[in-house]
């Protein structure tokens, strides 16, 4: 399942220009930090109001960076701050953890949540707004990627089909849900 993950987040990784190049964001200890793609000038991003930061993803331009976290209550959400870990905004609130936020093109952030209560995925505005859901199965839809155009989503999926027949694997569909075509056959 996790290879599925990986290779679903490869496969669309969004095209960064070249400030957003010149750094990487990643979590060590629930906490986000960046650093210099030569491994230099690691640097603690945000501030102590959140806890269990994950899962960071630049903006297409480098200035942003979406990421869950947990700041009050039992759920995660998904925040977006600046590049360099000022002006932390939360952008959803919802009875279940929004995770795994991918910026995208045209101010666009898919990401999964189990609002529904099994993870879903869903697309917003990178202000918050417009949250939809796209996916709608009984089994979990999660690791959401757009693919460098906009149109296309990458994520993975453990579906139960009628007579336990199991699928895991990958599965692309257009930004707005339809169209869904699974890309190998689940091994």
């Amino acid at each position: 399942f996790y290879f599925c993950l990986f290779a679903a987040l490869v496969l669309f990784a969004a095209p960064f220009d070249a400030a957003a190049q010149e750094k990487i964001a990643f979590t060590s200890n629930s906490e986000i930090y960046s650093m210099d793609t030569n491994g230099t000038n690691r640097t603690l991003l945000g501030g102590s109001a959140l806890f269990y930061r994950s899962a960071p993803s630049f903006s297409p331009d480098g200035s942003k960076i979406a990421f869950s976290g947990y700041r009050n209550g039992f759920f995660r959400s998904i925040y977006v701050m600046n590049a360099n870990g000022t002006n932390t905004v939360r952008l959803t609130n919802e009875a279940g953890n929004d995770e795994e936020p991918s910026f995208g093109p045209n101010g666009k952030i898919v990401f999964s949540s189990t609002r529904d209560p099994n993870a879903e995925i869903y697309i917003m505005n990178d202000d918050g707004t417009g949250q939809t859901r796209l996916t709608n199965n009984i089994s979990s839809d999660t690791g959401p990627s757009i693919s460098p155009d906009g149109s296309k989503i990458a994520f993975t999926t453990s579906r139960n089909y009628p007579g336990g027949t199991t699928f895991q694997g990958i599965c692309v569909m257009d930004v707005n849900g339809t169209n869904e075509t699974c890309l190998d056959n689940g091994t």
